[in-house]
């Protein structure tokens, strides 16, 4: 090439570059100075001074908060945030837009072919906006010179290129997100213009962003994935021949240009690790060469088409860089992209050993800026006047059990009523001065108490016993199961009036109750119930020793409206005495009675067939309904709340028609006469 041809293309160039930098320097400085120029008339920035006491005799001072800024989503060669080539699943602030300026850069000899000279600029102008939490919209500009010295011309100049977008973002977890991106690339051609639609490229990605900046255990590590298809039309730039072929280029021509005849499969996995004003990065692209491979493509030809060369012949690259944010909203970039395909294939441009990445971009963000200032000032220390509090704990007078569920109230002073401990019958004060302190103890089982006590500084201890409202006496015990262990569950004691519950320690109880006439019902799990009916004096307290036996695997006993019904027959000897088989049924129907203490008065009735004369049978049902009585008596059960009474056959359940029939009517039932 002569030395004036060198030069020429030399100065076109350098033209075309600093042409595009000086006006990439112009906008960016324009918008700068429009965006302070915004914020200063909108009251954008806003100094907020925090107040921040300090210890009494400490000098005062005044103070920013200041912290070195970490770089958020910023553009890519393509305009679209992300690193360099690989997208972000993320986009920035809501409102914020970004305009940045890429070159690409490479010389080197015998790399398109032998014995050549290669020299390549590429310049991108990139614009995006997020006008939304989860759209990123962009635009791209792009040129592109290449010069090579087996190349004619020389020089091959694309001018215009461009490319449209947008990207959607979802955000699935803390510091997970998912999006998509769809791009349209529309080129002009070298020495063109104009668009060549029919060369219109569509690329569609998938992407992926873990954020461990976002955890709740964080580290400065951001990790992105891509998985795209790209449509790859730039071939039809290719001139054709007088038949409307597509010529074949040459490698020259067809790395000058940019142009594949084959779609790709495109993979791009980055991680960026950001810290204070500078984030260093890492990315691995790779494209998987598809599409048909035509015969005049590959025969003939000095390189072998996708499908012979194997993996090494797809574009791959790793690259590496750093970008930074110097000052806020202005980002800077530098980096470099090598080459990783081990074979050169037909259709596809050369992949270059390396190249230089340099970029300039400038962050938009209107929103306000808050400038947090902490100001100290110097506080006298007030020191606290001496206080009191009373602890106490609340017991019964008789039994010493904590008392739980008592109400407290202060005469002398605004204060919310307390309530003692349920389960250790304690509270504590409310703090004042020392002195007298008054208050009130009301509990529905217990006399009211009106309490002076006074009250040193610091803590004060008291045990208050309360008296019980009324007459009382305690009923207590030991419940065993039938192998002669300690049970452990709940023992109930019902009145008409009143009702308790207190829990078993070691197999025992005891509880103060009220006078008068109690169910005692000890249930736990695994075993009927057991129990007995009791009536207490004042001071007469009772001492019960209660044996349980294990519950059977099916009940033979339910209850229906006003009756308990039995499963299968009472049985009676031949002196109508209760047979050994009653006494299971019969042990359910006392359970029953025991877990339902509002039966005030169960009937028990017997019924025979109608053989034998009337006298007789009205005889033998009463002695057999009394007989169950007294063995449900024996049990626990109070004789007051049962009563015995013979039907003889006079309410048979089915005709005494047959020996069948006669069994069936043969029964003892139970009917509930009074309930509570």
């Amino acid at each position: 090439m002569s030395e004036r041809r060198r030069s020429a293309a030399q100065r076109a160039r350098w033209v075309w570059w600093v042409s595009t930098v000086a006006a990439m320097a112009v906008l960016l400085v324009a918008g700068a100075a429009w965006s302070q120029d915004d914020a200063g008339d909108d009251g954008a920035e806003a100094d907020v001074s925090v107040d921040a006491e300090a210890d009494a005799g400490e000098g005062a001072g005044d103070g920013e908060m200041v912290s070195g800024p970490i770089l958020g989503p910023a553009p890519t060669l393509n305009a679209v945030t992300g690193l360099y080539h690989t997208v972000s699943a993320q986009t920035g602030p809501v409102g914020t837009y970004r305009l940045a300026l890429f070159a690409q850069y490479f010389t080197a000899d015998d790399v398109v072919r032998t014995n050549d000279e290669n020299t390549r600029f590429i310049g991108n102008l990139g614009f995006s906006v997020t006008p939304l939490e989860w759209l990123e919209p962009y635009l791209l500009l792009m040129a592109r010179s290449n010069s090579n010295t087996f190349s004619s011309p020389e020089t091959v100049l694309a001018q215009g290129d461009m490319a449209v977008g947008s990207k959607v973002v979802y955000p699935v977890d803390k510091g997970l997100y998912v999006g998509g991106d769809l791009r349209v690339i529309a080129l002009t051609g070298a020495g063109s213009t104009t668009f060549d639609l029919s060369a219109a490229s569509v690329k569609l990605s998938a992407l992926g962003t873990f954020d461990a900046t976002e955890l709740d255990d964080p580290a400065p590590v951001k990790v992105h994935l891509n998985l795209g298809y790209f449509l790859d039309n730039s071939d039809q730039l290719l001139p054709e021949d007088e038949a409307g072929r597509k010529l074949i280029p040459s490698r020259v021509e067809r790395f000058a240009q940019g142009t594949s005849a084959f779609n790709q499969f495109q993979i791009g996995l980055g991680v960026e690790v950001p810290l204070e004003y500078v984030t260093p990065l890492v990315e691995y692209n790779l494209g998987i060469l598809v599409g048909d491979e035509p015969a005049e493509l590959c025969e003939d030809q000095p390189l072998e088409c996708p499908s012979s060369a194997g993996f090494g012949g797809n574009p791959q690259t790793l690259t590496l860089g750093v970008k930074g944010q110097p000052v806020e909203g202005l980002v800077l970039n530098g980096g470099v992209d090598i080459g990783l395909s081990s074979e050169d294939v037909q259709g596809v441009p050369a992949t270059a050993p390396y190249n230089i990445l340099l970029g300039l971009s400038y962050i938009f963000d209107p929103t306000p800026k808050v400038i947090t200032k902490i100001v100290e000032k110097e506080t006298p220390v007030e020191v606290a006047p001496p206080m009191g509090y009373l602890r106490a704990k609340l017991v019964d007078e008789t039994t010493g059990k904590p008392v739980g569920g008592a109400i407290i109230t202060y005469p002398d002073g605004d204060y919310t009523r307390q309530a003692s401990d349920a389960k250790t019958g304690e509270f504590r004060s409310y703090e004042v001065s020392p002195g007298e302190l008054r208050f009130i103890v009301e509990h529905p089982e217990y006399k009211t108490a009106k309490i002076k006590r006074d009250l040193e500084e610091g803590e004060n201890t008291l045990e208050l016993k309360l008296k019980p409202e009324g007459e009382t006496a305690v009923i207590a015990g030991t419940v065993k199961t039938s192998a002669g262990d300690p049970a452990q569950g709940v023992v109930k004691l019902t009145s008409a009036k009143k009702s308790y519950e207190v829990a078993l320690e070691g197999g025992k109880f005891a509880q103060t109750a009220l006078v008068g006439t109690y169910t005692v019902a000890a249930t736990v799990p695994g075993f009927m119930t057991a129990g007995k009916d009791v009536t207490i004096g004042a001071g007469g307290d009772v001492n019960l020793s209660l044996e349980l036996a294990p519950r059977p695997a099916a009940s033979s006993v339910t209850l229906s409206g006003n009756k308990i019904l039995i499963e299968g027959i009472v049985p009676f000897d031949d002196d109508n005495n209760l047979a050994e088989e009653a006494k299971p049924i019969l042990n359910q129907v006392a359970a029953a009675m025991f877990e339902n203490p509002q039966f005030l008065r169960v009937r028990v009735e017997s019924h025979v067939d109608d053989r034998g004369p009337k006298a007789k049978r009205e005889e033998v049902t009463q002695k057999r309904a009394q007989v169950v009585l007294n063995y449900l008596v024996s049990r626990g059960v109070g004789a007051k709340r049962l009563e015995a009474k013979g039907f003889g056959s006079e309410a048979p359940l089915v005709p005494n028609t047959s020996a069948e029939n006669r069994a069936i009517n043969q029964r003892v039932e139970f009917t509930i006469i009074t309930n509570r």
